[in-house]
């Protein structure tokens, strides 16, 4: 528990810090936003305040606001990177990433295709290593976005994902940038020694962000799993061999979401204050990654399985493995050819 005099020292701390924003800001035209980002990621012990982050989706979608926010952005991640560490400033370091994570989701694709342009402004300081595992996150999240120009992260419920809409050549490329996305979102492992008084709300609130994120990205990866069953047989050796890792990931990741998926804590003061963040829509989520751990375990949906299909892929530089000739494959031929007639030689018997 935090002690008296830590409170008062944190409290002293974030008086002297809105002070001095005042002091540089006030009157100002961007004054308001510069308000919001402090506020939504002040030291403090809570979890981002949900009306500042929802002035800021506002003021994302007015056009050149979008430059202006993340130039804020990028400045508060500094400025509590330069604070005493401790763990409150830790716990800012924590918001601000969660708070630049709720824009990257809000709205239509400005404030997320202006942000994969400058990835490299979501860099955690190195004394924070929570911080410094959702930094490595959001910038992965930023390069799939770049490469795709999708956000799979984003996809809802009520339409069918875009992985099942797309070319088999598609398939091929997008479901490793998912994958890899995936990968970085297992990786963060957010709680360890943080998850103290001081920092439990900031953490539990990117936890929740994070499970956010995973639903969408595994159910995407789920349905180009489906579609490589159909066709990885087909792909050049190379693709296929890719291909085959994938596979091997998609099913550790059963295990690796499960986890932190149980984690999901839907408290009002933690909880992402979204429709698609529920207890419902954690239990369905819960019960589909239960029904992708079955069908890799029967003898059609298993790694050995989709390993024997993808043995059969066209090698690109000849012909498939199976038409390689061998000593015990090689059958004998004839010629149907006429061949001049030799005359016959009687040789004397002796």
């Amino acid at each position: 528990m935090e002690s008296i005099k830590d409170h008062v020292k944190r409290r002293a701390m974030v008086i002297a810090e809105r002070v001095e924003l005042e002091l540089t800001v006030a009157g100002t035209e961007y004054a308001p936003m510069e308000r919001h980002v402090f506020k939504c990621t002040k030291n403090n012990t809570k979890a981002p305040k949900e009306k500042h982050v929802i002035a800021l989706h506002r003021e994302i979608g007015e056009g050149d606001a979008c430059k202006t926010v993340l130039k804020m952005l990028a400045r508060r991640l500094k400025e509590v990177a330069g604070h005493q560490i401790s763990s409150a400033s830790l716990a800012a370091g924590l918001k601000t990433l969660a708070v630049w994570h709720r824009c990257i989701n809000s709205g239509d694709d400005t404030f997320v295709t202006l942000c994969a342009r400058y990835p490299h402004l979501i860099e955690s300081p190195p004394m924070n290593p929570a911080g410094q595992m959702y930094a490595a996150y959001l910038r992965e999240l930023l390069s799939s976005f770049s490469a795709s120009k999708h956000a799979y992260h984003r996809e809802t419920g009520f339409e069918d994902t875009r992985m099942r809409r797309i070319s088999n050549e598609m398939v091929v490329q997008e479901a490793q940038l998912v994958c890899n996305q995936l990968r970085k979102l297992a990786e963060c492992d957010l709680q360890g020694g943080l998850m103290d008084v001081k920092t439990a709300s900031a953490t539990q609130y990117c936890i929740n962000m994070l499970i956010l994120d995973a639903m969408p990205l595994f159910k995407a990866l789920s349905a180009a799993i489906d579609r490589l069953f159909e066709f990885v047989g087909t792909l050049p050796r190379t693709d296929a061999e890719k291909m085959t890792k994938l596979f091997n990931n998609y099913v550790k990741f059963i295990d690796r979401l499960t986890a932190p998926a149980k984690q999901a804590d839907f408290r009002p003061e933690v909880a992402v204050p979204l429709t698609s963040f529920d207890k419902k829509a954690v239990r369905e989520f819960l019960e589909f990654l239960k029904a992708a751990e079955a069908k890799t375990r029967t003898e059609n949906g298993s790694p050995e399985y989709f390993r024997a299909l993808a043995d059969s892929a066209v090698d690109a530089t000849g012909p498939p493995r199976e038409a390689v000739e061998t000593p015990e494959t090689r059958v004998p031929t004839f010629s149907m050819d006429v061949r001049p007639h030799e005359p016959y030689t009687l040789h004397p018997t002796p």
